[in-house]
């Protein structure tokens, strides 16, 4: 995403939808994993730098929100979780950096 599109767009977006810069920097990671069609879902001690009490507390809020979910990784790894866009998360994404869906 470009400078201007981040000042033009997202940042409106981002206030609109009372996201953080950390919530808004997850989504964009979760697009841009999508847009590359990653089907793994992101781990949040590997793209975060937060404690893990605060990407508790961000996730929990976008998960209110209905922008992402949490998926587990298997019954071998039943405490491991990953986190994925929703369907209203994708679309929001979408709209904001008016990229299209490549699938």
């Amino acid at each position: 995403m470009s400078l201007s599109l981040f000042a033009g767009v997202a940042v409106p977006a981002m206030n609109r939808a009372r996201l953080s810069a950390a919530q808004w920097q997850m989504l964009m990671l979760l697009y841009v994993g999508h847009l590359a069609h990653d089907p793994k879902p992101l781990h949040l001690s590997t793209h975060s730098r937060s404690e893990s009490a605060a990407q508790s507390r961000m996730l929990r809020r976008l998960e209110e929100r209905g922008y992402v979910v949490r998926v587990a990784e298997g019954p071998s790894h039943y405490r491991t979780t990953g986190v994925v866009l929703t369907a209203a998360g994708l679309e929001f994404m979408k709209a904001v950096t008016g990229h299209p869906d490549p699938a």
